[in-house]
């Protein structure tokens, strides 16, 4: 059979409130679709009423010209209002209406069906979805995977996308000004971790501080060795380099395993590193499930046989106390602006010097001739401004995370077939990971999603992805990898939001678990 919009004329091509031309006798050719449809669904009467909405007093028979209008007026919820995007919206109830029935309703149209819930309906469909509707307020539980922008760390941008717009490696005075800037964010920027300006490289964020520093540094090293290390839940930005060398550039890899919560032994490390060992590669705290590793102790090993350390330290800043970059031992380490409510696309690489990773990118001598590009001024300032503002103390407070972590975690092991996989202890305190046995990570997700709760189901950076999560895996849960949700609180969560999430949890699951 085919769809609403199928069938109404009236629910195509209406966007923007852009209506198309109406003849005379508009509202009686909406009776004759009303007509048509109930001719279509003559087979599910029973469901008509469903499918239709009632105003309240509007109980006149269901035959002549007043209570056609009726039904016009009830119909007019989704009519006109269809457009062409995929997937769920939620309407309110305008005043004096109301839904005939109650509870998940299904229209016997393909692609169709009705939804109540509080104070709202649902109007799910495969191909098409209604607009101008408003949405729940919502609750974002995803701060690993990006904070929102800080205003003040955009106030301090705003000059540099207007006022000055120089390039820095221009020889005239307005290239200078805008060098001059670039040297004094730099020497900021060396100043709050505790290292030289020239040990700073400028980056696009932490997957290109990745890959500089692993393939920098693999190549800078090959004559001596081809041998290089890492471990088994690193961010993809990590893995998929060591991957790439280990296929491509004829690299041997050893992948360290991890404990049932993701942690690294130092022993595992003694025992992986050869005479040829070149670059050991652990990250800091994990972005899936939390873990944090004991980098400096790592660091300081490495360092003793001379081997090249590197570490992403993207989900540490802003959220574990920082001291200066010498606290990771190591030679190269990873930063990006975005998850301590900086800007996206920017971050750097410290490389301990003398370290001179061989570049990854090829054009002009910028970043002294490490990292080719002009420099995202605008963007480098902000980042500036980021770390100065909310990385000493880390912007996400402990003791509010804890108290909110702990709430959420002793509901979360109430329910049926929920497990944290989430370490208790030495973990990212705003961090909350559990695995739903017998359901679908994103069936969990979309759930949340409804209720207007924003969670992942790991990285950002593979959401999408049919790979079950190679972290969950790694930590012995491989049957339930497929079933993995973060719940990663921040600066604005709330007991107020952990509250709801933990009233609404138990129903998304019960719900994942069916399909529904």
């Amino acid at each position: 059979m085919p769809g609403l919009a199928d069938r109404d004329p009236d629910a195509r091509g209406e966007r923007g409130g852009q209506a198309e031309p109406r003849a005379k006798h508009a509202e009686n050719q909406r009776i004759a679709t009303l007509d048509q449809l109930d001719a279509a669904s003559h087979a599910h009467a029973e469901h008509l009423e469903a499918l239709r909405f009632r105003v309240f007093g509007f109980d006149a028979p269901h035959d002549g010209a007043n209570a056609r209008r009726q039904r016009v007026q009830a119909n007019q919820l989704f009519r006109g209002m269809v457009n062409g995007c995929h997937g769920l919206c939620k309407i309110s109830f305008p005043a004096g209406m109301s839904i005939s029935t109650g509870g998940q309703v299904d229209t016997k149209i393909p692609g169709w069906g009705f939804s109540l819930g509080s104070g709202c309906f649902f109007l799910v469909s495969k191909t098409r979805i209604l607009e101008n509707a408003p949405v729940r307020r919502t609750i974002y539980f995803d701060y690993n995977a990006t904070t929102p922008l800080d205003p003040a760390v955009r106030d301090a941008m705003l000059p540099y996308l207007g006022a000055v717009w120089g390039n820095p490696s221009s020889i005239h005075h307005v290239g200078r000004k805008a060098r001059a800037l670039l040297d004094d964010a730099r020497d900021r920027s060396a100043k709050f971790l505790g290292c030289k300006p020239s040990e700073i490289i400028f980056t696009s964020g932490g997957t290109e501080s990745n890959n500089l520093a692993i393939f920098g540094a693999a190549r800078l090293l090959k004559t001596k060795g081809k041998h290089i290390i890492t471990s088994a839940i690193e961010h993809h930005a990590v893995m998929f380099c060591f991957d790439f060398l280990e296929k491509n550039e004829g690299f041997e890899v050893s992948r360290l395993p991890v404990d049932s919560e993701g942690r690294v032994s130092q022993d595992d490390l003694k025992r992986a590193i050869r005479s040829d060992t070149i670059l050991v590669s652990v990250m800091a705290a994990n972005n899936e499930i939390g873990t944090i590793q004991p980098v400096a102790d790592l660091g300081a090993f490495c360092r003793e046989r001379g081997i090249i350390f590197h570490t992403d330290a993207v989900q540490w800043f802003g959220k574990e106390p920082f001291e200066n970059i010498g606290r990771f031992n190591a030679d190269l380490v990873s930063v990006c602006a975005h998850k301590f409510h900086g800007q996206k696309g920017t971050g750097l690489l410290f490389s301990k010097s003398p370290l001179l990773p061989v570049p990854v990118l090829f054009g002009g001598g910028h970043e002294n001739e490490r990292r080719a590009g002009t420099e995202n001024l605008a963007g480098i300032i902000g980042f500036v401004e980021a770390l100065e503002r909310f990385v000493k103390p880390p912007v996400f407070e402990k003791k509010k995370m804890n108290e909110l972590r702990a709430k959420l975690t002793a509901s979360i092991e109430k329910i049926e077939g929920c497990e944290i996989v989430s370490p208790r202890e030495n973990c990212l305190t705003n961090t909350i990971s559990f695995v739903v046995y017998g359901a679908d990570g994103n069936a969990m997700l979309a759930g949340l999603d409804v209720e207007g709760v924003c969670a992942s189901s790991g990285s950002a950076c593979s959401a999408g992805s049919l790979e079950p999560s190679h972290v969950i895996v790694a930590i012995g849960r491989g049957k339930s990898a497929m079933s993995l949700v973060r719940f990663s609180l921040g600066r604005e969560s709330s007991s107020e939001e952990t509250d709801f999430v933990i009233c609404l949890l138990p129903e998304v699951v019960r719900r994942a678990k069916l399909g529904k």
